[in-house]
């Protein structure tokens, strides 16, 4: 599967990009999205043509751009002077000139040929269930720890079952943890 995992940023996806609070938001092509969660990810801003490539935080990703509505919608903060697109959004995107390392072709194929032939990922590594679930490989080995999240094992290699991941996921708290100082 290309870097990004099946619930992450994937590359050859259009996404929204807000370079400051005060910006509004630009359609941004994902080039690379990175190994992890918190790595920096690649993209071409799609109606800025100046900017070749940039390196981004995923922070600065909101949304795919396909749900750009609704997020405005949550949002009212977020300027809405944003370019209406110049071209229809499916419009071909191999005439941008891509570069990927040999590895990151090798994860394209690997998925192509996975999607033609049906096959879906029952088990995921360390670091492809920290991408698939958006969060930190060191979090993952704290509920490993912790007996949160249970690993099955190939020789020393824990594995994670796709439904125990999603089991997970679904038992963390819906409200985000805040530290509260008196």
């Amino acid at each position: 599967m290309p870097f990004g995992g099946e619930l992450g940023i994937r590359s050859g996806e259009i996404w929204a990009y807000r370079q400051r609070t005060t910006h509004p938001l630009q359609r941004a092509f994902i080039l690379n999205p990175g190994h992890s969660y918190d790595a920096s990810i690649r993209i071409r801003l799609i109606d800025n043509r100046d900017v070749a490539e940039l390196w981004t935080a995923r922070a600065k990703l909101p949304c795919k751009w396909a749900y750009v509505e609704d997020y405005l919608l949550k949002h009212p903060d977020v300027p809405r002077e944003y370019p209406p697109p110049s071209e229809p959004e499916d419009r071909d995107m191999a005439s941008y000139r891509m570069s990927f390392s040999a590895n990151e072709l090798r994860a394209v194929i690997h998925d192509e040929v996975s999607k033609a032939l049906g096959v879906q990922k029952i088990a995921y590594t360390r670091t492809e269930e920290a991408i698939a679930t958006g969060v930190s490989v060191s979090m993952i080995d704290t509920a490993v720890k912790r007996n949160e999240l249970i690993a099955n094992y190939a020789g020393t290699k824990p594995l994670f079952l796709a439904d125990e991941l999603r089991r997970w996921v679904s038992t963390l708290p819906e409200d985000p943890w805040r530290i509260i100082y008196r």
